[in-house]
């Protein structure tokens, strides 16, 4: 395990000692997933929880005819799975490598260990559940207070920081679809649509070489607010 992976997972598990989480890596498998490369979902007979080490992870939930119900995008040091590693029941969303990525794939068996014997993995565990729900009410919260133009780019620039080494040029390293956009911010295609062309149009958000390129992240936050 090189540093770059330690600090990584240290992050993540801030009260692990260095031999604990030397130990979650040696039972675990790393692996390499090409972009659009299918991670796990629904039916699958792998539950195990999956760290990002490098890359991006698209978590889609779909409903029973297949349609896209909501999608979230994960970053370096972002878990998924976890749900399904604990209590053994079917994944609920699909995840699939947006981009080129390398995760950490801890079988289910060491999560229960884990959850079992050391306190501070379950506070990590805990404090990422905490975290979703706090997300996703701050999201609910913000369609009946902005406006989608506030919306969606607030969600621009939060898939701009998806990256490392964020400054004020913001890069999303993909084309998001107007559909997905609409999903992550939770407003019609239309007005995803609609305001799209009109950031583009004031040269806030450049489509280049398959890249989202926002020229300035404080020039967008300053034409929402």
């Amino acid at each position: 395990m090189n540093s770059i992976i330690f600090s990584t997972l240290k992050k993540i598990f801030p009260a692990l000692e260095k031999a604990e989480i030397e130990s979650l890596y040696k039972d675990s498998t790393q692996i390499q997933c090409p972009a659009k490369t299918y991670i796990t979902g629904p039916n699958d007979d792998d539950y195990s929880l999956y760290i990002c080490l490098v890359g991006i992870v698209k978590v889609n939930y779909e409903s029973i005819n297949g349609e896209e119900l909501s999608i979230i995008y994960l970053k370096k040091g972002d878990i998924f799975g976890e749900l399904s590693a604990i209590d053994g029941e079917e994944r609920s969303a699909s995840c699939i490598a947006k981009t080129d990525c390398t995760l950490l794939k801890v079988p289910s068996r060491v999560v229960r260990h884990l959850l079992d014997t050391n306190k501070n993995f379950n506070r990590a565990i805990l404090a990422v559940l905490i975290q979703r729900i706090r997300d996703t009410d701050a999201k609910l919260f913000s369609v009946g207070r902005n406006s989608s133009a506030q919306i969606i780019g607030e969600e621009l620039i939060k898939l701009a920081k998806l990256a490392d080494g964020i400054s004020d040029i913001g890069e999303v390293p993909f084309i998001p679809k107007h559909q997905e956009l609409a999903l992550l911010a939770i407003v019609s295609r239309e007005q995803t649509t609609r305001t799209m062309n009109k950031f583009k149009k004031e040269g806030l958000i450049v489509k280049e070489d398959g890249r989202l390129i926002i020229p300035s992240i404080e020039k967008l936050q300053a034409f929402i607010v």
